[in-house]
């Protein structure tokens, strides 16, 4: 959510209809934005293989399929997460000028909270990050191996804190802040529309006028010379 939502909104009182035609969105593919696709970004063109990307996205597959997952399974576990790459990749790209009010306000957050969940996951891996290993005992006395985390004490206590921070923005984006913030957005766009229009209908009503103008300035003439003739 931008700074734009500590200024003051239109005052004016705008009717159902508009409040409905400035909610519509269009789907997130569809919305402008400042990345030019060149070609066809769909799957439909070609059959994606997991072998094809990168390790880590392998794995990710891989864990997405699950264990001992046929070739089916893995093959939809595949699709998944190329469309979640795509949506990801929307998603940074942000809107372009052309998009609604309620647009951006969605894409914002869409992106507020990818950035959120990032920072999360980070976090969580380093307090499960193992510096080391030292040898111990289990409960029967054998010798066993104890990981020691790299994070102790208040670096703990910090990234724990932190989480919480996230969990709770998280919350209030998806709850109350995010609709108020939607709503807000909203007002904006049916504003914006409501003066487009406005200057739309001046411009109609100047060029009407201008040529009324014209045909009384060409009638006054013609009636002028008439005249003369008449008076001769």
């Amino acid at each position: 959510m931008s700074e734009e939502y500590n200024t003051p909104l239109p005052s004016a009182d705008f009717t159902p209809e508009e409040l409905a035609e400035a909610s519509a969105m269009r789907p997130l593919e569809a919305v402008p934005s400042n990345w030019t696709v060149k070609g066809d970004p769909s799957f439909t063109k070609f059959t994606p293989s997991v072998e094809a990307l990168a390790p880590t996205d392998q794995k990710a597959v891989r864990q997405l399929a699950g264990p001992n997952a046929t070739g089916e399974q893995l093959q939809s576990a595949l699709m998944g997460f190329l469309q979640n790459k795509r949506i990801e990749a929307r998603i940074i790209a942000g809107a372009g000028p052309d998009a609604t009010e309620p647009e951006r306000e969605a894409l914002e957050q869409l992106g507020q909270i990818r950035e959120l969940a990032r920072e999360h996951g980070k976090l969580q891996a380093e307090l499960a990050d193992v510096a080391r290993y030292e040898n111990g005992f289990d409960a029967d006395g054998n010798p066993i191996a104890i990981p020691v985390l790299r994070f102790q004490g208040e670096a703990v206590t910090i990234r724990t804190h932190r989480m919480a921070e996230i969990a709770q923005a998280v919350t209030d984006l998806e709850g109350d802040r995010g609709k108020k913030a939607m709503e807000e957005a909203v007002r904006r766009e049916a504003a914006n529309r409501r003066e487009q229009r406005t200057r739309l209908e001046e411009a109609a009503e100047v060029e009407r006028r201008a040529e009324a103008m014209v045909r009384e300035e060409r009638v006054e003439a013609r009636a002028k010379t008439r005249a003369n003739m008449l008076r001769n």
